[in-house]
């Protein structure tokens, strides 16, 4: 009996306690935070709030030089391709020349084709890339109706494109294409390609 006695006092005495304990801990929760615990949370939401937005401005920024990058290179070999596809049907190479041996470069690219067609690559002033279609007088070397022909805009934003002749046959070429990018150093994002060919047909 007096053990159960015992028992029971002490059961009521940690009743107690947990009461006690419960009713601080609910009376110091409804005096609300304090000023220093208040700045203490700001600063921290703060703190997450600018992680998250740097993490997102750096994830845009990455996504549009990849896509920009990506851009200049397929805008690039598109023209490339369709260069090659004409030059593949070149029959004498005009420009650049090789006076007396001497390797030459030029901005521009002339070539007669199998159908007797003279075709010029260049850059205009607006910086496109251009293929133009010019007749041919084989005996005057000029064009007869002095017209600029047909012309076909093959890239745009062309910042370099020269033409190197080697010996008889082999012709190699440089097109850069560049945009503007204000978080480079010079301020532009550049894509370069570098295409050979070998004339086979007729070549003097």
């Amino acid at each position: 009996m007096i053990n159960l006695a015992k028992y029971k006092i002490d059961n009521i005495r940690n009743n107690n306690k947990k009461n006690s304990k419960q009713s601080s801990f609910n009376k110091s929760f409804k005096k609300g935070l304090t000023l220093i615990e208040l700045i203490f949370i700001m600063l921290l939401l703060g703190i997450i709030i600018y992680t998250i937005w740097r993490v997102f401005i750096t994830g845009t920024r990455t996504s549009t030089r990849l896509s920009q990058s990506v851009e200049l290179a397929a805008t690039a070999r598109i023209a490339d391709t369709k260069m090659l596809r004409e030059l593949r049907m070149g029959v004498e190479l005009i420009s650049p020349t090789t006076e007396a041996g001497t390797p030459e470069t030029s901005s521009v690219i002339i070539f007669l084709n199998k159908v007797n067609q003279m075709i010029v690559f260049y850059v205009n002033k607006n910086n496109q890339l251009m293929r133009q279609n010019r007749n041919w007088d084989s005996d005057t070397l000029f064009y007869p109706d002095n017209s600029s022909g047909a012309e076909t805009v093959l890239a745009e934003n062309v910042s370099a494109f020269r033409a190197y002749r080697k010996g008889r046959r082999l012709l190699n070429y440089h097109l850069e294409i560049a945009v503007d990018d204000p978080k480079l150093p010079d301020g532009k994002r550049r894509f370069s390609l570098i295409s050979s060919i070998t004339f086979r047909n007729n070549f003097n």
